[in-house]
């Protein structure tokens, strides 16, 4: 666990881009360790709060991609199609699935099944962490910093260069920071957000090849850890993408018609 860690700070300090928010390794470092401590309160919560912690959605979704990550030894081939979804409903498959409690959803209303998305997450990190509970949360919680960095280098942009008020607002929400630090959706969904608005304001300053395919990765990314956070998000986004030139009524028809389709959706 300690050697993640300290990968994970030498990532911090070195590349570029994480200078990009003006703040030295220093505060990176602290700001990486508040999501650290987040991960312990998180999992302190769970055994205090839970009469059976085990059976809370941390260890439910740990446990389930524990159990796709079981055919790396039996059949490598039916572990790809697990985490795929390539051929994912090959009747041979139903063994691994069984081991499951969330794979299938009793209720699922015709939609996209995102329980799926954060077993199959877990049972990745599996292949690197041979299932260590701790280090997939130590993954995660780096994942959710890098998230929260770039939805603060997003935010910067509308702080009038104060970049403080940007840090606090992405990595100091306490609900935000508490649930977004553990394997679960909502560290697919900060990595995820993060990276999209970063790469969505980018790219409407300067269009570039790579930003487009960032905004497609990230949103389709952020599609499958929970589409509707990525439906409220249309609207602001749309509008961020109009000319200002358009008028004070041509905003306003543009925002309603947005809305309407978002909602209709």
């Amino acid at each position: 666990g300690l050697a993640f860690v300290a990968i994970f700070c030498f990532m911090i300090c070195k590349p570029k881009v994480f200078r990009r928010l003006g703040l030295s390794s220093r505060w990176l470092l602290l700001l990486f360790a508040t999501k650290l401590v987040a991960v312990f309160a998180l999992v302190g919560v769970y055994r205090i709060a839970y009469h059976d912690y085990q059976k809370s959605d941390l260890f439910n979704y740990y446990r389930d991609g524990l159990a796709l990550y079981s055919a790396v030894e039996v059949n490598p081939a039916d572990y790809f199609k697990m985490v795929s979804g390539i051929c994912a409903d090959e009747p041979q498959l139903e063994c691994y699935y069984d081991k499951t409690d969330f794979w299938y959803k009793a209720w699922n209303y015709g939609l996209l099944n995102d329980n799926r998305t954060i077993i199959r997450y877990n049972a990745i990190l599996d292949l690197f962490t041979q299932g260590n509970f701790w280090l997939n949360l130590i993954i995660s919680a780096f994942g959710a910093f890098c998230g929260a960095y770039f939805l603060a280098l997003a935010m910067l942009g509308f702080c009038n260069g104060k970049r403080w008020i940007a840090v606090v607002s992405a990595f100091f929400v306490p609900s935000v920071a508490f649930w977004s630090s553990g394997m679960m959706k909502e560290c697919l969904v900060m990595f995820s957000v993060g990276l999209l608005m970063f790469s969505w304001t980018a790219l409407w300053r300067k269009f570039g090849v790579v930003k487009l395919l960032v905004v497609i990765a990230s949103a389709y990314f952020l599609f499958l850890a929970k589409f509707y956070v990525l439906l409220a998000m249309l609207p602001g986004m749309v509008m961020f993408a109009l000319p200002s030139k358009l008028g004070v009524k041509k905003l306003l028809v543009s925002s309603v018609a947005v809305f309407v389709v978002v909602v209709t959706l």
